[in-house]
């Protein structure tokens, strides 16, 4: 056992098992950002709206929806939205 110490030959397995396990933290690194960076460069579905402005002139608006927030009618009047008759509730 004394001569295997000293024939260096631990020492090369315990390196090589370093770089090993340092590879497969890189390479699982990198999986994990690229898993969660991709997505970015990938939206989600993609929404048309034809709109008109306050001058009356149709435009479109594309996009993704990204938040949806739940807005009382109250609020929408008093904003001045015009709503169809008998809207109720939110």
């Amino acid at each position: 056992m004394g001569k295997w110490f000293k024939s260096g030959s631990p020492w090369i397995w315990m390196t090589s098992g370093a770089v090993s396990i340092s590879l497969i933290a890189v390479i699982g690194l990198l999986l994990l950002i690229a898993s969660r960076g991709l997505s970015y460069f990938w939206p989600a579905t993609i929404y048309q709206w034809n709109m008109v402005d306050d001058n009356g002139k149709p435009y479109q608006l594309i996009g993704e929806i990204y938040d949806q927030e739940a807005v009382p009618v109250e609020r929408l009047l008093q904003a001045g939205v015009p709503l169809p008759a008998g809207t109720k509730g939110w």
